[in-house]
């Protein structure tokens, strides 16, 4: 997700453009937030979506911000082999997961039939062959392991399988919809979707952990934003570019050659290698008449124009921009929240009314 390494680039070289602030520097400002990557933090967490949600709203609203939500439209082909590539390493887990919940079945049995490794080990492989699972090199190693350390390697496996339904969607558009905040469908990527409104001025800012944001040209990006904290890093595309001394169209180049999801990696390439090649020779096409080892699809053309202009033969007439937040519906509120999360509704009930008020009355 992302350019790849592109903050270690920006850490080295640029570091005066990303800065730590308090959210309350952002008050009366409207933010785009990139829902799907939200959506699998907070399922990751603890399972309770809706929970994560709630508390960031009410963190942004605390501090007069108001947040659009956009939702993901249709990834372009070129990131086919990146999506695949993400479905291959989660089955792997889920492949993962069950040999050890086998093994897990069989360590009860020694601790209540006191099995020696031999007998373990002939169980453990048996209970796989019965699975249609390969051997296991390292059976042996979790012989020793307690009941509460299985438990936990499982937890911790099962914490990065998550699978995004259409029920998720659903249910946080029903929640924005109950406290009163803007949605929007994107009709591309969320995140450069989000950066052309941020460049033509239909919102202020970004929040995100994708770097892509900047790379589409998403001039204020908010990163590592937690509910529970007031603080979060920004990143000033401007700044950076100042910082580099580059133009945009030099940073989109140094962002591709970096790696990106819409081209093969190079090999060897790092976002240094990536910047010093690009303030040496200006341009990707000249810097390719330096390089070994570029791949035969490396087609950074197409991925100038996804960076650029991801909307190209996108027809987006029928969109609204006028993003303002409506009176929340408490009762039904309240009642879906019960419904469908863990999180106690008093801090709800007690501020969100509030809220509504100070990012509804008029400035002075």
């Amino acid at each position: 997700m992302g350019i790849k390494n592109l903050t270690q680039l920006l850490t080295q070289k640029c570091s005066v453009a990303i800065n730590e602030r308090n959210l309350e520097s952002y008050r009366g400002m409207v933010f785009g937030v990139d829902t799907s990557l939200y959506l699998y933090k907070f399922l990751h967490r603890n399972g309770d979506h809706i929970h994560g949600f709630v508390k960031m709203i009410c963190r942004l609203l605390q501090n007069q911000i108001l947040p659009v939500f956009i939702f993901d439209g249709s990834p372009p082909e070129e990131k086919d082999g990146v999506l695949k590539e993400r479905r291959k390493r989660k089955l792997n887990l889920v492949y993962r997961k069950k040999k050890l919940e086998l093994i897990f079945i069989i360590l009860k049995e020694k601790r209540n039939e006191k099995l020696n490794i031999d007998d373990y080990e002939r169980r453990v492989i048996e209970l796989f062959k019965e699975n249609n699972m390969d051997e296991e090199t390292d059976i042996i190693s979790y012989y020793n392991k307690s009941i509460k350390e299985m438990k936990f390697e499982i937890e911790k496996i099962s914490k990065k399988i998550i699978y995004i339904r259409d029920y998720h969607i659903d249910i946080c558009k029903k929640l924005f919809e109950y406290m009163g905040i803007p949605y929007i469908n994107a009709p591309c990527e969320a995140e450069s979707y989000m950066a052309y409104l941020c460049k033509k001025r239909y919102i202020d800012g970004c929040i995100s952990e994708d770097t892509d944001v900047l790379v589409n040209g998403g001039t204020l990006f908010l990163r590592n934003f937690l509910p529970e904290k007031n603080t979060v890093d920004e990143y000033c595309l401007d700044g950076i570019l100042q910082t580099l001394n580059v133009n945009y169209d030099e940073f989109v180049d140094i962002c591709i050659l970096s790696g990106s999801d819409y081209t093969p990696k190079i090999q060897g390439m790092t976002s240094i290698h990536a910047y010093e090649y690009i303030k040496k020779y200006k341009t990707i096409e000249n810097s390719l008449k330096n390089l070994r080892n570029v791949p035969t699809d490396f087609n950074y053309v197409r991925a100038r124009q996804l960076f650029k202009n991801p909307l190209y033969g996108i027809d987006i007439s029928d969109q609204s921009f006028d993003f303002k937040i409506c009176k929340p519906n408490m009762e039904e509120l309240i009642l879906f929240i019960k419904q469908n999360s863990n999180i106690k509704t008093s801090y709800i009930e007690k501020n969100l009314m509030n809220y509504y008020f100070d990012m509804s009355a008029p400035t002075i």
